[in-house]
């Protein structure tokens, strides 16, 4: 469907830049047990206790947890008035939208939707494709208005649990319409009205296009390696595309894990190196504000794709869990009973 063709000829080779130095976070250090929030424009931290790990509603206004280790009750902050408000009690939290919140309750198996502002069960106690885990991830998966259906095809499996080939669909929340419909190996939102999509995959190999929802014209961006993992970090804005060459790598293939950022308008494309060997689960993920948000297992700093310079940076010891408001103005730091890698 994409009307956008790479461009005659081969691609030219990235020009690698180098990270400025790490400096010390702002933070205190991180005690390892208790779950915190901190405000990265404030430098403020907020000191939950012994909770679950917390979780940011869409428009990044409110904060949510389970108070406690087991079952116990959902609590919601205001971000900016420091207001706390609980509601029913249950093992598990997340932001459905703005005004829903869902609380899972084990002893029936079931998430139980609440309204925020009046704290009573809400009329709407639907979840959506993709809900069946409210609240994960922060970032917005999809473009504003729509959310995502796919159906992967079994016979292009891949290693770790994605397929090379899925069936998408950009369903419109208000209509239920289907806007686009393409074969992917992945796809996120870009700029206002775009997504950023990787074809199917021709053997390690994809290629990157920018694509308008309304019209679907398409602007190409790189041909790269997708390597095997399911949870491939790429991300867009109007201004860059950013994603981790061949990301939980394929064996017996060189350079694993580096991040590339492409300028949408300079039409560059830089190999961001970081100091360290090629990692397989490097990640980083561009913010609303058109930051880089960095890390290994989860960004633990917000850099400059300009200047290449820290610009937060989260305290050590850093923990194996962490989450950002999405317009990455919050993270949160805390542990969760279990999951999977990132690959």
């Amino acid at each position: 469907m994409f009307r956008g063709e790479p461009p005659a000829g081969s691609q030219p080779a990235p020009l690698t830049r180098s990270l400025a130095p790490r400096p010390e976070s702002a933070f205190a250090p991180w005690d390892g047990t208790t779950s915190v929030i901190y405000d990265t424009a404030t430098n403020r931290q907020f000191d939950i206790g012994y909770a679950s790990l917390v979780v940011f509603s869409p428009d990044s206004a409110r904060a949510a947890w389970i108070a406690g280790t087991s079952t116990a009750a959902a609590t919601v902050m205001n971000l900016a008035t420091g207001e706390v408000r609980t509601y029913a009690e249950g093992t598990n939290v997340g932001f459905l939208d703005e005004r829903r919140l869902a609380v899972y309750q084990a002893s029936t198996s079931t998430w139980k939707v609440f309204d925020l502002d009046t704290g009573q069960l809400s009329a709407d106690q639907s979840l959506r494709s993709g809900q069946a885990q409210p609240g994960f991830p922060s970032y917005p998966p999809s473009p504003a208005g729509y959310y995502w259906q796919f159906v992967p095809d079994p016979s292009t499996a891949l290693p770790r649990g994605w397929a090379g080939k899925n069936d998408f669909r950009l369903i419109e929340i208000a209509t239920g319409e289907t806007a686009l419909r393409f074969d992917a190996v992945f796809a996120a939102p870009a700029g206002p009205g775009e997504i950023v999509v990787a074809t199917t995959l021709e053997g390690v190999m994809t290629n990157i296009f920018v694509v308008n929802v309304q019209t679907g014209r398409a602007e190409f961006i790189s041909r790269t390696r997708y390597g095997q993992g399911p949870n491939w970090p790429l991300s867009a804005t109007a201004r860059y595309v950013l994603w981790t060459d061949n990301f939980c790598y394929s064996e017996g293939i060189d350079q694993q894990g580096r991040v590339q950022l492409f300028d949408r308008a300079a039409r560059t494309q830089t190999d961001v190196d970081d100091g360290t060997p090629p990692a397989a689960d490097r990640y980083a993920r561009l913010t609303p504000g058109n930051l880089i948000a960095w890390g290994s297992f989860g960004a633990s700093a917000l850099i400059d794709p300009v200047s290449l310079a820290f610009a937060t940076v989260l305290p050590e010891p850093s923990p194996p869990n962490r989450l950002w408001s999405p317009d990455f103005r919050y993270a949160s730091y805390g542990l969760v009973g279990g999951h999977g890698g990132l690959c």
